[in-house]
């Protein structure tokens, strides 16, 4: 049983969901370390096969309403992030962002800070 749970991964097979799971979220692999090419090459792992937003989900389809799977994005662009980010991510992570900060931006010229 796994809930309100959030797994940042590089998987070249599709993450498995439990139907005792609940508020999960999947994003892409984005850490970078000086050691991640190796490490990556002596675990066999590829950038380029990475399945993180194509979870397994193991229970009836008619349930899947009831439940919430969440695939959102964060990354710094200076680091190495050893898989491909779908550019549909990276436009919607760019709209939150601009929508956060104007939010903001409100707030701080209504002087609700």
């Amino acid at each position: 049983q796994c809930r309100s749970s959030s797994f940042h991964i590089l998987t070249p097979t599709r993450p498995a969901v439990q139907l005792n799971c609940s508020n999960l979220l999947f994003a892409p692999y984005n850490t970078s370390y000086i050691k991640l090419p190796e490490h990556m090459k002596k675990t066999g792992l590829c950038k380029d096969l990475n399945l993180w937003n194509k979870p397994l989900i193991t229970y009836p389809a008619h349930m899947f309403n009831k439940h919430s799977c969440t695939i959102i994005l964060r990354k710094s662009r200076d680091c190495f992030i050893p898989c491909f980010i779908p550019i549909e991510y990276e436009n919607a992570l760019d709209k939150r962002q601009k929508s956060i900060s104007l939010l903001a931006n409100e707030i701080t010229d209504a002087q609700l800070n």
